[in-house]
């Protein structure tokens, strides 16, 4: 090699290292914790972490299913998908007495996030990424700690192996030096942290469309990272067909019926109801998966499109660290839209019932009572909901036997593209609607009225 070739690669190298110097520093920044090694002690003692105990600790991802009351064939699915226990729980190779081990970071008191839990370990790769604005590290510094997991639901009750803070400063300029930072302290005999900017910092988008009548369904190739953004969103129309009998709901806090969400992986899962819309800061990390809150909902009709958005979070959101978040308010120009085309859907719907309104009445009583007489159709009411047209049906008619008056109140909703849902919503018969009979009334509205007020002018 010429002494002017090496000339040549020294310059170049040096351009190379003060031109990546020069580049712009991110918003934000990605730090992965690999590799944790612990010593066997506890420092300065022969003494091991844990005692030998007969009964087995529990797993996390048997913990959440239970939480999460995931027990029916499509929860089950979406369990296992937040679970992904494979690199956990089941070392066998490991002493009883070695520690069950996690990683926490932190900013403050209430930004804190942290990784699964590794039983009986002195030795893993966790691969956990944290994504932090850099403008919320404290002058004292972000906090990793290394913890022993004593399997209750304080954190501050649990044993610290080791832990150490790092300034924006050091963070920053270990991604300039692109090299793995290998931390030790306490009994933490090694941490690797790596630190790098985001590739992108760009909204990651999803969206889902999911009928009432299935169980749960995970928003496939979108995940989030620990300390991002996810916003959600659920339009439609859907009722929780049936009585409650007390165990349907998944989540009692919630109403049946309503939709839910889900962030997480191996056993450690945030969930949100989203009425309208919901946002949350990732405390975890990992899959996003939607559902309906009912354990039965094969009789409901309705469909739910779901929409998901992770974005990188302002300082203030991930310092905030509470989880859920306000949502933002709706863009005007959308709003406009959707009141135009609804505006044009209503007077749609009030010519066609006009005309055809008795005719619907004779269909919807035939469907949902065959033995009934004399139907006749009420004052409908159909409203614009955001970007849907939801039309109230009342249709009174005479009962077979007893030859009683009732009265049957059909809903029924749609959007621009597509019917959603019709559903029997209040019924004075002593008769209950039958499930197919419910369903063969959808059918009607979807295969015959929608089409009739879509298609007019």
């Amino acid at each position: 090699m010429t002494k002017a070739f090496l000339t040549v690669l020294a310059v170049a190298s040096s351009i190379a290292v003060r031109a990546r110097a020069e580049e712009p520093a991110s918003q934000w920044v990605i730090l992965n914790v690999g590799l944790v090694r612990v010593a066997p002690t506890r420092p300065g003692t022969d003494q091991p972490w844990t005692k030998v105990i007969e009964k087995p600790k529990r797993s996390g991802c048997g913990t959440v299913g239970a939480v999460m009351g995931l027990v029916t064939p499509g929860w089950s699915i979406v369990a296992n998908a937040l679970c992904d226990d494979s690199a956990s729980t089941k070392v066998l190779k490991h002493a009883s007495t070695d520690p069950d081990v996690f990683v926490r970071m932190r900013a403050g008191s209430k930004a804190s996030f942290r990784s699964h839990t590794i039983r009986n370990t002195l030795s893993h790769n966790f691969d956990f990424s944290v994504l932090v604005p850099v403008q919320a590290i404290p002058r004292s510094g972000l906090e990793i700690t290394v913890l022993v997991d004593d399997d209750t639901n304080s954190e501050d009750s649990q044993e610290t192996i080791g832990s150490f803070h790092l300034s924006a400063a050091k963070i920053q300029a270990a991604v300039a030096d692109g090299e793995v930072l290998k931390l030790s302290d306490g009994s933490v005999e090694s941490l690797e942290l790596l630190a790098n900017y985001p590739d992108s910092t760009s909204p990651i988008l999803a969206k889902k469309s999911l009928r009432a009548n299935v169980q749960a369904s995970v928003m496939s190739s979108t995940e989030a990272i620990a300390g991002q953004v996810v916003e959600f969103k659920a339009r439609g129309h859907q009722i929780a067909q049936g009585r409650p009998d007390g165990n349907r709901q998944i989540f009692p806090g919630f109403p049946l019926g309503t939709p839910v969400a889900f962030v997480g992986k191996k056993g450690l899962v945030q969930k949100v109801a989203v009425e309208d819309c919901a946002m949350l800061l990732s405390k975890y990390g990992g899959t996003i998966a939607v559902g309906v809150n009912d354990r039965k909902p094969d009789a409901n009709m309705g469909t739910i499109d779901f929409a998901a958005k992770v974005r990188n979070p302002s300082p203030q959101e991930w310092l905030g660290g509470g989880g859920a978040l306000a949502c933002p308010s709706s863009g005007e120009a959308d709003s406009i839209v959707d009141r135009k085309w609804a505006t044009k859907a209503i007077r749609r719907v009030n010519a066609y019932f006009g005309s055809k309104g008795e005719d619907i009445a004779a269909a919807i009583q035939m469907i949902t009572h065959p033995s009934g007489k004399r139907p006749s159709i009420g004052n409908i009411s159909a409203t614009a909901d955001d970007d849907r047209v939801v039309v109230q049906i009342p249709v009174s008619w005479s009962g077979g036997l007893i030859g009683g008056q009732y009265e049957t109140l059909v809903v029924w909703d749609f959007y621009e593209a597509r019917h959603n849902a019709s559903v029997v919503s209040r019924d004075s018969s002593p008769t209950h609607v039958a499930k197919k009979n419910a369903q063969e009334l959808d059918e009607f509205f979807r295969a015959k009225v929608f089409p009739a007020i879509s298609n007019s002018r």
